[in-house]
Formats: C-alpha cells, sequence, structure tokens
C-alpha cells in the first residue's frame, strides 16, 4: 500500500463514515423489511465489507452519522421502506464520480462502485410496498379535494357578489 496524499485520505475516511452508517441503516431496515430482510441483511453486511477496505487504508476508526441513522430509518418507518431506501440511494450517483478519482490509489474502489450498483438494482427490483402503493392515490385525491374547493369557493364568490 502506498503513502495516501491528504485530499484522497480525506475522500476514504468520507467513504468510511457512509459506509459504517448504511451499514448500520441496512441491519435496521432488515427489521421492518418483512420477506425481503435477507438481501437487506446481506446488503448490510456488504456495507461492513466495504467499511473495512476502506479502514485498511485509513487505519483508522470512523464512527457512524447517527443523524442519517435515525432519519433513514424514521423516515422509512413513518413513509415505507422503499420511500427511505430510493431516498438514500440517491445519493449514491455522485459517489461513481469520487471512486473513480481515487481508483488511481485505491485498486478496491471501482470493485466496491460495481457492488453499490448491484445493491442499488437489487433494491429497485425488489421493493414494492402496499404504503407506496396508495400514496399516488392519496395525492390524486387531495388534487380533487383542492380542485373542488376552489370552484365552490369561486362560484360562491360569483354567486354572492
Amino acid at each position: 500500500m502506498t503513502k495516501l496524499d491528504k485530499e484522497v485520505l480525506e475522500k476514504i475516511l468520507k467513504f468510511q463514515k457512509s459506509e459504517i452508517t448504511e451499514h448500520l441503516i441496512y441491519k435496521k431496515l432488515a427489521r421492518l423489511a418483512g420477506p425481503n430482510q435477507a438481501l437487506l441483511e446481506k446488503i448490510s453486511q456488504e456495507e461492513l465489507k466495504h467499511y473495512y477496505v476502506w479502514k485498511s487504508y485509513s487505519q483508522k476508526e470512523v464512527k457512524p452519522s447517527l443523524i442519517q441513522l435515525w432519519f433513514y430509518t424514521g423516515l422509512s418507518w413513518l413513509l415505507g421502506l422503499t420511500f427511505g431506501i430510493k431516498l438514500m440511494e440517491g445519493g449514491e450517483k455522485d459517489a461513481q464520480l469520487a471512486y473513480d478519482e481515487i481508483s488511481s490509489a485505491v485498486a478496491e474502489a471501482k470493485e466496491i462502485y460495481q457492488e453499490e450498483r448491484a445493491h442499488e438494482q437489487a433494491l429497485i427490483r425488489l421493493i414494492d410496498e402496499e404504503r407506496l402503493a396508495y400514496m399516488g392515490s392519496i395525492v390524486l385525491g387531495l388534487n380533487d379535494a383542492l380542485v373542488e374547493f376552489t370552484g365552490a369557493l369561486a362560484g360562491f364568490t360569483l354567486a354572492l357578489a
């Protein structure tokens, strides 16, 4: 292993923190997942493996982001597993650029990125939740109510003017 410059080391520590945080998030979400529990536990273990790869380069222990842990698990509990996971995976787009930037210093960066992409694809294919299915109906119902209220208000305004 070669000596890493300060900028690369900062990125590695950021990735390391992200991996340990995602490990804990997926571990907690596995409890909410029902039939999808095995997949989320597998992803959790792969995130932990990524953490140890980054740790081998940084030689430092990193604590997870408790704010992110509480935010994503709470959001998933409140609005559903699909919503929480899709929101969490939305941040993965920037990871490709960051992994590419350090791939010359860290051989495993491209491999980790490929595994992250595989996680995202598995989650998108797998999760279909009842709460999410009803969310579209809720939005359409609220839209109809707003249109009817606005129409009634306009009608009363013209009739009483």
